[in-house]
């Protein structure tokens, strides 16, 4: 149960990540898919990202030969950044967010915070369930099964708010201008 709901929250922090912020970052090109060797990998597998500047993130990308595919996949991204080759890295001036391009990203967050909930209520059902079924079953006595549904009760509560405050955290870090 608790490692189904750490891959509940690990998936939710990996989508929050792909929001971005009104700071650049240098992860936040760390999930992007691109077409190199015949296959689709991760650009921190293909290229290093760093911050050049406030503004501007570099990508050193370490086989030359897959400049075109990054910048294609930058450009294809939807984060509406611009990306451009020079020589062996690739530029990537990062646009100052607009109010309404933090709302939206805010937005999503918001909506990404209420499908991990009902991803965690789902588990929670789950094992109800299973501890119901046992004490059918007679596997466990009533005690048993009311003090394994307080445990289960306890740890979706502690996996609501890890949620809850993983997506208030990344909302401020969105909305700060």
């Amino acid at each position: 149960a608790r490692d189904r709901l750490e891959r509940v929250q690990e998936a939710f922090r990996a989508e929050l990540a792909k929001l971005r912020t009104g700071r650049p970052d240098p992860g936040m090109l760390d999930h992007l898919r691109v077409e190199a060797y015949g296959e689709s990998v991760t650009l921190p597998s293909i290229g290093q990202a760093t911050l050049k500047t406030p503004k501007m993130l570099t990508i050193n990308v370490y086989d030359p030969s897959l400049l075109d595919a990054v910048r294609s996949a930058i450009q294809t991204s939807g984060l509406n950044l611009n990306p451009a080759v020079d020589g062996t890295a690739i530029n990537v001036p990062i646009p100052k967010t607009t109010k309404e391009t933090r709302e939206a990203s805010a937005k999503k967050a918001r909506e990404l915070k209420e499908k991990t909930k009902n991803s965690v209520n789902g588990i929670r059902r789950d094992l109800i369930k299973d501890v119901n079924d046992m004490k059918k079953k007679k596997v466990v006595s009533e005690d048993e099964a009311f003090r394994m549904q307080k445990d289960v009760e306890s740890l979706i509560e502690t996996a609501q708010e890890a949620v809850a405050k993983l997506c208030d955290e990344r909302e401020k870090e969105i909305l700060a201008p």
